[in-house]
């Protein structure tokens, strides 16, 4: 999808730019992270077709714009441009933060995404760069007996 504006590059700034750049980057990782929060009963939904695309969903939500925010300036320039005119922030701190959420988000999906739909990939780039301790399940017993 594209957005244009009818309002010249010369003549757009203040927070407004700053809000219609950067509102549908922060809409799009709360819905990710809003699913991710339900990935389990997500994977549990029957129908193949139900299941990817919760999957799909999750995954794109949680790196798209992440992505889009910090290493697309780079490419193709893109929502920053609003957000540091608009907000008066430096482009590269925006980079950064969005970076390390990045980060944040890739490992979310190697170590909690990926195995709550069974995915098992080598691809080096979800491979887990923090190993986190796995926590003993604890098991509760309840005797039913009468005494």
């Amino acid at each position: 999808m594209k957005v244009e504006y009818n309002t010249p590059v010369s003549e757009r700034e203040g927070i407004k730019w700053g809000f219609i750049s950067g509102t549908s980057n922060v809409a799009a990782l709360l819905i990710g992270y809003i699913l991710f929060l339900f990935r389990v009963r997500m994977s549990r939904l029957e129908g193949s077709f139900l299941n990817a695309f919760g999957y799909w969903l999750i995954f794109f939500f949680l790196l798209l714009d992440t992505f889009n925010l910090s290493i697309g300036p780079f490419l193709y320039g893109g929502d920053i441009n609003g957000i540091v005119v608009g907000f008066g922030l430096n482009r590269y701190l925006v980079q950064i933060v969005f970076s390390v959420i990045l980060l944040l988000n890739r490992e979310l999906i190697a170590q909690k995404l990926f195995p709550a739909y069974g995915v098992k990939t080598k691809h080096p780039l979800f491979q887990p760069l923090i190993k986190l301790k796995n926590k003993g399940s604890v098991k509760l017993s309840v005797d039913c007996s009468p005494c």
